[in-house]
């Protein structure tokens, strides 16, 4: 059978295949795919990779044999130049010809050229011998191409030990990672549902002394107890990158590196809506946004009628652990920006002295008590500029529920099949539950932008 005839069929078998896989996806999208017919897609994506690597081998077979049933016609006359069709297919080896294998200094580069070597064997009688080089900072790089020809013209002198070869820092450079600690102030759990359901009680206690003999229609005094069912909701973050086939193959670490890269992503969007989400959407109802969970205007006033237009921040985040603790709840710290924080320890009394050193604990960062988690989540992310300091009984008032670690898989869609592409998706489940939600004062620090 012909090569052609060959990657014909290969090609068919390969269309064939990628059309069974896309009906299994297209049936089971959105849900779970069955064993079954799981085991039958990987099958047939390693049937077609196969013969996509034998489609590539069969090409290149086939175009070594057009190359050398075409290279007799080639016919060298004297002054002129018969166009030889083989040359067409010289251009596939023409970009591995163009790869810079190391660089020279440009006095080093000089001497081996025809330029040189046709001067120096006349004595370099008449003009000097022109000869044009690519210079970057001081050295002339080297390409494949450019030393097959030093190595034709029988350089004399060898060059391999005087290439300077180009170097390859091994470390992907990348942004520094944001530190995430919302997530480890509350407390994390488990679950294996898409709902978490709890009961709210509500307790009016009326207990009250009652004489020991009752006298006529007199009753003893009753309290209630209601409980309300609660219902949380497990929203999923996700996404996705496309990447070659080749470039994960070129770079061993890649494949690691995007993978954690997708769960970082997955983890900094949690540490976004964990304060901020927005329960109209599909992001994770965040704390600010939770019924019940008061600002620091509204639970000054509910708790002293009035507030002290003199307050500082220092003042208010006090103030604020008062008002928790009046609901029962020990506030267990806070949580401020990294600029907030700095105009707290900046403070200085009338002698010009820092105030904040004086009164540290341990060397532990702490306000009132409190220990203090520095985040730059408590700026608003929809770029309002607001920003906002959070004291709270985290772990009474708040829970996570994990519904499932990230899961990160890869796959194909659409026509990344044939094309040599992978799609690396990294997703995770998890819920937040705001249990109590006086157990946290929110201070505005800076209001949004009007």
């Amino acid at each position: 059978m012909e090569y052609k005839d060959q990657i014909a069929k290969l090609n068919k078998d390969i269309a064939s295949a990628v059309s069974e896989c896309d009906v299994i996806i297209k049936e089971y999208e959105g849900k779970a795919t069955p064993e079954k017919e799981a085991d039958k897609l990987d099958k047939l994506a390693k049937d077609a990779e196969g013969m996509q690597v034998e489609v590539k081998r069969l090409e290149k077979l086939a175009g070594l044999a057009e190359y050398t049933a075409k290279i007799d016609l080639t016919v060298p006359h004297a002054g002129t130049h018969v166009e030889n069709p083989a040359e067409e297919g010289a251009k596939i080896e023409a970009k591995d010809d163009d790869k810079v294998i190391g660089y020279l200094t440009m006095g080093r580069a000089y001497t081996i050229t025809k330029e040189y070597m046709d001067g120096k064997a006349i004595g370099f009688a008449g003009s000097s011998p022109m000869a044009q080089m690519e210079v970057k900072n001081g050295m002339v790089p080297i390409t494949k191409g450019m030393l097959n020809e030093i190595k034709a013209a029988d350089v004399t002198s060898s060059i391999a030990g005087e290439l300077v070869l180009p170097d390859r820092v091994s470390e992907i450079i990348r942004a520094e990672d944001r530190p995430l600690r919302i997530r480890g102030l509350l407390t994390v759990g488990s679950t294996g549902s898409d709902t978490i359901e709890y009961l709210e009680e509500t307790f009016d206690n009326q207990a009250a002394g009652v004489p020991e003999v009752f006298q006529g229609e007199a009753t003893k005094p009753k309290s209630d107890i209601r409980y309300e069912k609660k219902t949380g909701v497990v929203k999923q973050l996700a996404h996705y990158v496309r990447i070659s086939n080749r470039m994960l193959e070129d770079a061993g670490q890649l494949e690691l590196m995007i993978n954690s890269r997708l769960s970082y992503g997955l983890d900094l969007v949690g540490e976004k809506q964990l304060p901020w989400g927005d329960s109209g959407g599909d992001d994770i109802t965040g704390i600010l946004n939770t019924a019940g969970v008061i600002d620091y205007a509204t639970a000054i006033h509910a708790l002293r009628g009035s507030s002290d237009p003199a307050d500082t921040l220092l003042d208010k985040i006090r103030r604020s652990r008062t008002n928790v603790e009046m609901q029962f709840m020990e506030a267990s710290g806070v949580a401020l920006h990294p600029i907030d924080y700095e105009n707290i320890e900046l403070l200085k009394g009338t002698d010009a002295r820092y105030l904040w050193v004086t009164v540290a604990e341990g060397g532990a960062p702490r306000v009132w008590r409190m220990p203090v988690v520095e985040t730059v989540a408590l700026l608003d992310p929809d770029l309002t500029g607001q920003r906002i300091a959070l004291v709270g009984a985290f772990k009474m008032g708040a829970a996570i529920f994990d519904r499932s670690g990230t899961n990160v898989e890869v796959g194909y869609a659409n026509d990344d099949f044939i094309t040599n592409y992978k799609r690396i998706r990294a997703e995770k489940r998890l819920a937040l539950i705001v249990w109590r939600p006086a157990a946290f004062v929110a201070i505005e620090t800076v209001a949004a932008a009007s």
